[in-house]
């Protein structure tokens, strides 16, 4: 399995950081971040179940939402300065098996900052480092306590129709920083070789 590039605090810009994803450091492994961030384990797991077909529905105590985060694959937490950072697949308005690959980031913090932002985009791991698929989004709000809570408060990537790219390991990531500090993360490496278009 693909290893993800060490976690570090982030005062670095968006595009610097999006080249670090892409370009470097994937053969290292995650290092325990410092105490701004904490991070969720990254174990790998299957997509199969993020589309609107997924057959253990059995297990989801509410039905999906389309645009929320994928009852189906466990988003991941982070800590970031004092915010709250939920990143993870979001559920498509697709039936299965043409749902589209589709994350996002929700930031909400413990107290107001005078900025924060985020941007969000996915990676796949070609066998040899992380390549960003499409474009990034990009958010910003100034002097909030975050993103807000429920739909609104996602920052969404686009949506996209991978193909032949399945069978490879896939990551959200998001960098999000505030007036004082900032961190890259990502969701858990994630593989479907069965379904989505």
């Amino acid at each position: 399995m693909p290893r993800l590039p060490s976690l570090r605090p982030a005062s670095l810009s968006i595009a610097a950081v999006l080249a670090t994803l892409a370009l470097g450091a994937c053969g290292q492994s995650p290092t325990s971040p410092s105490d701004d961030l904490v991070q969720q384990d990254q174990s790998p797991v299957h997509m199969d179940q993020i589309g609107a077909s997924a057959p253990s529905l059995q297990s989801v105590s509410t039905t999906p939402t389309p645009g929320d985060f994928s009852p189906y694959v466990a988003k991941s937490n982070y800590t970031v300065d004092n915010c709250l950072v939920e990143v993870g697949w979001l559920y498509d308005t697709q039936l299965a098996p043409n749902w589209r690959h589709w994350g996002g980031v929700r930031v909400n913090c413990a107290t107001r900052h005078s900025w924060i932002d985020a941007t969000v985009a996915l990676f796949y791991w070609n066998g040899s480092r992380w390549v960003q698929y499409g474009v990034s989004n990009y958010g910003i709000r100034y002097n909030q306590f975050g993103s807000g809570t429920g739909l609104d408060g996602i920052l969404r990537t686009s949506q996209y129709c991978v193909s032949g790219l399945r069978q490879y390991y896939w990551i959200v990531s998001t960098t999000v920083r505030t007036e004082r500090t900032g961190a890259t993360v990502w969701t858990t490496p994630v593989q479907n070789t069965r379904e989505g278009c």
